[in-house]
C-alpha cells in the first residue's frame, strides 16, 4: 500500500558503524527485471519469419540497453554501501542475454539472405516497416529525429535494397553510431550530432562500470570502511577474489563480449 507523502522510515545506523554513510532509502521500483527475463524466453522462441524475428530480437537489444541505463536497479554504490539482489540478477540475465541476442541476430542474418534469394526468384518486392522492427530507440528514437525515421515507415522496396537496409540496421544495434566531436550530418537544413549505443557499446558500459565500481570498493576498504554487502550480507569482493580469480560479474561480462564479438555484420 502506498504511503503517500509520510517521512521515510528513519534509517538505523548499527553501533561501530556510524563512520559508514546511511544507506539510501527509496520507493522507487523499475521493470528492468522482467523486461530481460522476457526478453530471454522470446528468443528462445524465434520466429520463423523474418520480421517477426527482427522485431523479438531488436526488442531484446533494446531491453538489454535499457537495463544497462537504468539508475533504480543499479545505484552508485558508494552512496547506497550495498548491492542490490536486483543488480546481481540483472547481470546474470544479461550474461546469458547477450550470447542469445548475438545467436538471434546470426539467424535473422541467413534469413535475410534466404529472403531476398526468394524474392529476387518471384520477381517481388519486400515488406519494410522499421516500426514493425522495433523501432528506434535512446537519441535516434527522440522526438527530434523521429521525422527521418518516419519514411522507412511500412515501404515496400526491392530485394537489394530491403537487405541493404536490414543489414543496415542490424549493424545499427551491434556497433552503434558514434559521433565524433566535430561529425555531423543535415537533413532538412538542420545540423544533426547523433549518437546510438550499439550492443558492444552496452557491453563497454557494463565493464566501465563494473571496473569503477571494484575501485570503488578498493578505495573504501584502503580508507578503512567496511566492504558494501551483497544479498544476506556477504561482503563485496574486491578487485580480485581471495583465492586471485576475477570477481564473478567480470567473468559474465566477458562471456558476453565474446560472444557480442564472433557476430559480424559486414
Amino acid at each position: 500500500m502506498s504511503r503517500g507523502a509520510e517521512p521515510p522510515d528513519e534509517v538505523q545506523i548499527p553501533p561501530g558503524h556510524a563512520h559508514m554513510p546511511a544507506p539510501l532509502t527509496s520507493d522507487r521500483s523499475c521493470s528492468c527485471l522482467a523486461d530481460l527475463y522476457l526478453a530471454l524466453d522470446s528468443l528462445g522462441h524465434l520466429p520463423t519469419e523474418v520480421g517477426a524475428a527482427i522485431r523479438v530480437a531488436r526488442c531484446a537489444s533494446k531491453a538489454a540497453h535499457d537495463a544497462v541505463q537504468c539508475q533504480i536497479c543499479s545505484p552508485p554504490i558508494t552512496e547506497t554501501m550495498k548491492v542490490p539482489i536486483s543488480g546481481l540478477q540483472n547481470t546474470m540475465i544479461l550474461g546469458a542475454l547477450f550470447p542469445s541476442i548475438a545467436d538471434a541476430y546470426q539467424r535473422i542474418l541467413d534469413m535475410v539472405e534466404h529472403q531476398t534469394a526468394r524474392a529476387i526468384g518471384g520477381r517481388r518486392q519486400l515488406h519494410f516497416d522499421l516500426p514493425g522492427y522495433g523501432g528506434i530507440w535512446g537519441q535516434l528514437g527522440s522526438f527530434e529525429y523521429r521525422s527521418n525515421t518516419d519514411r522507412y515507415k511500412d515501404v515496400w522496396m526491392e530485394p537489394a535494397m530491403w537487405r541493404l537496409t536490414v543489414r543496415a540496421l542490424l549493424k545499427m544495434d551491434v556497433y552503434g553510431i558514434n559521433c565524433k566531436p566535430g561529425c555531423s550530418a543535415y537533413c532538412g537544413g538542420a545540423r544533426l550530432e547523433v549518437s546510438h549505443l550499439g550492443l558492444k557499446d552496452i557491453i563497454a558500459q557494463m565493464e566501465e562500470r563494473s571496473r569503477l565500481q571494484h575501485a570503488d570498493i578498493d578505495a573504501m576498504i584502503e580508507a578503512g570502511l567496511l566492504p558494501p554487502t551483497g544479498p544476506g550480507g556477504v561482503p563485496v569482493p574486491h578487485s580480485h577474489e581471495y583465492n586471485g580469480e576475477e570477481p564473478h560479474c567480470r567473468r559474465i561480462i566477458k562471456i558476453a563480449r565474446e560472444a557480442v564479438d564472433r557476430l559480424v555484420v559486414a
